[in-house]
């Protein structure tokens, strides 16, 4: 008796997959970060905004990085992103004035090293650190 076994064949695209589109990613990135913060748990929400801040040229984003880091207890980190952000035009006042009051109020808690070079605009990275290229030189770093 002869037997008859099907056979299963597998077709595999040879086309990439599909990438969203920026501004879709942003959004993604952008409502899981604020679900991550409304539920408090900042470090997962700092994560989310940093893919955020990769995709989105925005004062807002980098400000929204500061807070969740402020929050998650990482205070060099949110001095690095609120300094980032003090450096950019940003139309929210309020946003600004609180950026001022946490940068000056980490100022006493943090050392700061204040880092040159010759010719200035050095990038800044420091090793171990999460938060990427912490600006160029000169700049004061925690």
């Amino acid at each position: 008796m002869t037997r008859v076994l099907p056979i299963l064949l597998c077709v595999l695209s040879a086309a990439a997959p599909a990438r969203a589109q920026p501004a879709h990613e942003a959004t993604f990135f952008d409502d899981l970060a604020r679900r991550e913060f409304a539920a408090r748990h900042y470090g997962a929400a700092h994560r989310h905004f940093a893919h955020l801040a990769q995709l989105v040229d925005s004062p807002g984003a980098v400000y929204n990085l500061g807070l969740t880091a402020a929050l998650a207890n990482r205070p060099a980190v949110a001095y690095a992103h609120f300094v980032e952000y003090l450096s950019r035009a940003d139309v929210d006042p309020a946003r600004r004035a609180d950026a001022t009051r946490r940068v000056d109020a980490l100022r006493g808690e943090l050392a700061l090293v204040e880092v040159r070079s010759d010719p200035p605009g050095a990038t800044i990275e420091v090793v171990g650190a999460d938060v990427g290229a912490w600006g160029v030189t000169p700049r004061t770093v925690a």
